[in-house]
């Protein structure tokens, strides 16, 4: 812990708390999930944490509290896994497709938002509260969909603390206080969750929100609004009660500060808070828009991790998934991971392979990932060209092995997103040693490096002559993905406890510097 966050600690120990409801209470095992899972599962130990006492935690939105969580573990995963021939799981994908076909999931995403914003997480739960407790339980269901005005009178005997909870309290636990702090890891767009933040602060809690991305701010035509409101309204609730901002990536930092400084005209700038202890030649830079935007807003970046940690696993790799790389034919096989939806590109690459198809080029075209959003075009396209006959995969159950096979065996992974944070998949697939194609993005360029080879974003005619001189030549002018190096998730962890404590250092160096001023928040 550095020498001002040690001032502003008022503890030998100081707790810091990582939020983690939205992972814990839904398990799931895309973007941010897999990145909340893997933090918490790697967070350090005091001694390699600068001292800071890591407990991730869950927000109950009725009690109205934080409890302390265990790590996130494979439970759910191995339920699925010894149901047989997988039945949770095929009946999830069989629900899932049929909404999508008959173009349902964004009225499917807001049902889950309205439950989640009120606590209410699986069907089972609602089922076991009405069995287990009655008229009790009947007074909880009513709570959780906003039906019961008088909760606060009676809800500590209505709702008892759940026994996970409670075997979960350690000596690490405690109530925050003065100089501890409270990190929004988790997508928490949907919880009710500020009046206990500004609760928290009143208690001299510094608040750190860690953002992920700002698309559904700068592309809000890509997603939807079951998706694209709750964020929205998140970001202009944070910029009144968070105190630093810690982004995945750079890139994402940059875009941020940015925003915070420059656009976010209606709450003030942060440096009107300080438009007084601000040189003459800082006023020219602001006024001249010159100045580096993260020298006004208190924050900083962490790198995420590289490794799969197996949390939804297979105990083998289907017959079906070593189908689509096989190399009987020598057909060179390519690669695309993520939620098929309409950022990441998919229409893209589909129209430069189904190019190169026309062309008679031998290529082949594996897509992993759920369907999303907005996919109609997409939908449409894929199951025509599937009809057709085409050289063409799709999974969307793939478990964490089926995974790393994919990226071992595929000639090279292509990523054609129009807009990212991070993009995982590029350094999952360099990782392993894989060639990487990227649409040329500053996020792509940040994370790949001089390891991947970079195309026009939105343009499939590059794409695909891309692919035919790979195909060709077997072979790409870039660095060797073996010579690749990332932090995995150990040490992606750390590094956000290094950024945290960066930031409370940047607080309290303000504070004694300016002792008539309080540090500028993020807004």
């Amino acid at each position: 812990m550095s020498a001002h966050a040690e001032e502003y600690a008022s503890e030998r120990n100081p707790h810091l708390w990582i939020e983690c409801t939205n992972t814990f209470v839904t398990g799931g095992n895309t973007g941010i999930q897999r990145v909340v899972r893997c933090v918490v599962n790697h967070l350090p130990s005091p001694q390699k944490a600068a001292d800071w006492v890591c407990v991730p935690v869950r927000y109950d939105p009725v009690m109205e509290s934080f409890f302390p969580v265990p790590s996130i573990v494979k439970s759910e995963c191995e339920k699925t896994k010894n149901e047989p021939q997988g039945l949770k799981r095929k009946v999830k994908t069989f629900v899932r497709g049929v909404l999508g076909k008959f173009h349902c999931l964004d009225f499917a995403a807001k049902i889950k938002n309205l439950a989640l914003q009120h606590g209410y997480y699986r069907p089972r739960r609602l089922l076991g509260t009405l069995k287990s407790k009655g008229r009790a339980g009947m007074k909880r269901v009513l709570s959780r969909i906003g039906l019961w005005d008088r909760l606060k009178q009676f809800k500590h005997s209505v709702f008892p603390l759940p026994a996970s909870s409670v075997r979960a309290l350690d000596n690490n636990y405690r109530e925050l206080s003065k100089g501890d702090v409270l990190v929004m890891l988790d997508s928490c767009w949907n919880l009710p969750i500020w009046n206990k933040v500004q609760e928290l602060k009143r208690r001299g809690v510094f608040v750190v929100a860690v953002v992920y991305d700002t698309l559904p701010l700068e592309m809000p035509e890509n997603f939807p609004d079951a998706l694209k409101i709750p964020y929205t309204k998140w970001w202009h609730s944070a910029k009144h009660d968070i105190d630093a901002y810690i982004c995945i990536s750079e890139s994402v930092w940059k875009g941020v500060a940015h925003r915070l400084a420059f656009c976010e005209d209606q709450v003030g700038r942060p440096w009107k808070l300080t438009q007084d202890l601000i040189g003459v030649t800082q006023r020219d830079e602001i006024e001249s828009g010159t100045l580096d935007p993260t020298k006004l807003v208190n924050g900083g970046f962490f790198r995420l991790g590289a490794e799969l940690d197996g949390y939804d696993d297979r105990p083998d790799v289907r017959q079906r998934v070593k189908d689509a790389f096989s190399t009987q034919d020598d057909t060179p096989t390519y690669l695309m991971v993520g939620t098929l939806e309409p950022r990441k590109g998919h229409v893209v690459a589909l129209k430069a392979f189904e190019k190169l198809w026309k062309e008679k080029t031998q290529v082949r075209l594996v897509l992993v990932g759920k369907l999303g959003w907005n996919v109609d075009e997409l939908s449409d396209q894929l199951y025509r060209l599937i009809d057709q006959g085409h050289e063409l995969f799709w999974f969307n159950d793939l478990g964490d092995a089926e995974l790393t096979y994919c990226y071992q065996k595929a000639d090279a992974l292509i990523t054609a997103s129009k807009g990212e944070g991070f993009n995982l998949p590029i350094v999952e697939a360099l990782f392993r040693g894989t060639t990487v194609f990227a649409s040329d993005l500053p996020i792509h360029r940040e994370v790949g490096g001089a390891f991947a080879h970079y195309f026009p974003s939105e343009n499939s005619d590059a794409l695909a002559e891309t692919i035919q001189q790979h195909s060709e030549a077997k072979e790409i002018s870039v660095s060797s993905p073996r010579d690749f190096k990332w932090p995995n998730w150990q040490e992606s962890s750390e590094e956000l406890i290094r950024a945290v404590d960066q930031c409370l250092a940047n607080r309290m160096a303000f504070i004694k510097t300016n002792t008539q001023a309080e540090l500028p928040k993020a807004a």
